[in-house]
């Protein structure tokens, strides 16, 4: 694949994604009609597990039939198994928060102050790397931001006393932007596919003691009758 197409299908993916994203709460606020916050974090979490898991073996399955050399066993460092575990408690933290501020305020400003993450990340790798960034990057992020910011500012400005709401997502923004840095790092080693299940599942265990406290109920009534 020459690098025409490489970069193609980086811009398709990225489009995708975003549109997967911006859809994301919508979805959760829509779950949370019939199911508490934690227990649609959690079933977003054992299912995307369930779906990497069936991927990640449809892979392996199609490698082991191939003509191709055998791929060599990755070994994980102690090193490698605290970046997924802390990413992955990152990203549950990131979504209970997020969830949360769903309940409390509208989607429209619980993804306008989540999607902050830029500022905090930016924030996190000068601090911790020491990275500068050139001029242009931080002035497209401000406009990005302003942009944002500006379309609803209608939203803002009706919603501006639910404030335990507007905390809560922006909570979310500074756990999302830790879960970032540490994706970042471990992308130079492991596939996608593969962090997203370790992470997945690992969030997954995270969030599964807290629906045994609640005792909230796992489906909705409309599938469990």
């Amino acid at each position: 694949m020459n690098v025409s197409n490489q970069t193609k299908i980086a811009i398709a993916s990225l489009f995708v994604g975003v549109g997967a994203i911006s859809f994301g709460s919508i979805f959760m606020k829509l779950s949370e009609i019939e199911l508490s916050f934690t227990t649609t974090v959690f079933n977003r979490f054992w299912l995307a597990s369930a779906v990497f898991l069936g991927w990640h073996g449809y892979k392996a399955i199609r490698h082991q039939f191939s003509l191709k050399k055998p791929v060599k066993q990755q070994t994980y460092t102690s090193q490698d198994l605290y970046l997924l575990l802390g990413a992955g408690i990152m990203k549950a933290a990131t979504l209970v928060f997020l969830a949360w501020s769903l309940t409390q305020t509208s989607v429209a400003i619980s993804s306008v102050l989540h999607n902050l993450a830029p500022i905090f990340t930016s924030l996190g790798v000068w601090l911790l790397f020491r990275q500068g960034f050139e001029r242009q990057f931080l002035i497209g992020m401000v406009i990005a931001l302003g942009g944002a910011i500006a379309i609803e500012f209608e939203e803002l400005q009706i919603a501006i006393g639910e404030v335990q709401g507007g905390f809560a997502a922006i909570v979310s923004a500074v756990f999302l932007s830790g879960y970032l840095l540490m994706v970042e790092k471990l992308r130079t080693k492991f596939s996608p596919v593969t962090i997203q299940l370790w992470i997945s599942a690992i969030a997954a265990l995270v969030i599964f003691p807290i629906l045994l406290f609640t005792q909230d109920r796992v489906f909705p009534s409309t599938v469990s009758g």
